[in-house]
């Protein structure tokens, strides 16, 4: 920005809107604004609360160390939102977003064999939706009360993931 900026005339404005953030400050220098143009809130005067944890994996091959996360994801979940509370994972690809879900599924299975962990309505509520879902590894994972998102799938199974998490059976 500094450099366009630098090349034309006129000064730029730069207006950029977001949720809280953690790192308000560096995105404020990476666009140039000074602390007096940055106001940010912190996670805590949010409508709802946003409680943000930050783990590193200190991997460089990308695949190594987005399956070393799997784990680590699992544990933060089993930590962090318990009683029902819902918790979404924000992977980089639409292969992560279903290899994710498969471990998560996986671990809960191991961790709970009577009742899969992260099933908060019985199966025979979730079946309906179960029984319209067209991708066949979300229509499995789901019966595990873990969904996924993303471009990839069809409006309809997108849809179903929507409700099924705004109503808090995922």
């Amino acid at each position: 920005m500094r450099y366009i900026a630098s090349q034309l005339e006129n000064k730029i404005r730069i207006v950029a809107l977001s949720t809280s953030l953690a790192n308000a400050k560096d995105l404020g220098e990476w666009i140039g604004a000074t602390s007096h143009g940055l106001f940010n809130f912190p996670p805590g005067v949010r409508p709802v609360p946003l409680e943000i944890h930050i783990q590193g994996i200190d991997i460089a091959n990308f695949e190594a160390r987005m399956q070393a996360m799997s784990k680590p994801t699992y544990t933060a979940i089993v930590q962090h939102a318990k009683n029902g509370k819902p918790a979404i994972v924000f992977v980089p690809t639409r292969k992560h977003a279903r290899l994710t879900a498969v471990d998560l599924m996986t671990y809960s299975s191991v961790d709970n064999e009577r009742k899969p962990l992260f099933l908060l309505r019985s199966a025979e509520e979730l079946e309906p939706f179960v029984a319209n879902i067209k991708e066949p590894m979300l229509k499995v994972t789901i019966q595990y009360g873990i969904g996924y998102l993303h471009e990839g799938l069809s409006s309809t199974d997108q849809d179903i993931v929507k409700t099924l998490f705004d109503t808090g059976m995922l």
